[in-house]
């Protein structure tokens, strides 16, 4: 099977819960790790921030299975459950969510998008909030 990291530079947003594909605002740059296991995804940070906001959990992970491929084009979708060994970054499966990692050139981009649960934050309408991430091979 397989098997293959990606260390990538990614420039996050975020977005609303309803709409998480579609960008409101920059959240800064980050590094993350993209790993791709036969039909699996997993992304995950580097513990190599550049957002001022620090918004992907450290040692959390994205996992994906995936559902279609075009040539050089993967598309996976995000998923509610992991692995027993993972730490979940908490995709809510209400909303639309997906991977979709190219091959282009020989450099791979990633543009994945979901929702997650903030939990309970004092003054916020709602605890859901979107996030695009927008990465290419480092």
């Amino acid at each position: 099977m397989d098997r293959f990291p990606i260390r990538m530079t990614n420039a996050l947003q975020f977005s609303e819960c309803t709409e998480p594909d579609t960008p409101l605002y920059d959240a800064g740059g980050e590094i993350i790790i993209v790993d791709v296991q036969g039909d699996r995804i997993t992304i995950a940070d580097a513990g190599l921030f550049g957002s001022r906001l620090n918004t992907f959990a450290a040692n959390s992970r994205i996992c994906g299975e995936q559902v279609s491929q075009e040539g050089d084009k993967r598309v996976f979708k995000l998923l509610e459950t992991h692995p027993p060994d993972a730490k979940p970054f908490p995709v809510l499966g209400a909303h639309k969510s997906e991977a979709i990692l190219t091959l282009t050139d020989g450099r791979y981009h990633l543009h994945a998008y979901g929702t997650d649960d903030l939990g309970e934050k004092k003054g916020m309408l709602s605890n859901c909030r979107g996030w695009i991430f927008d990465a290419n091979e480092a």
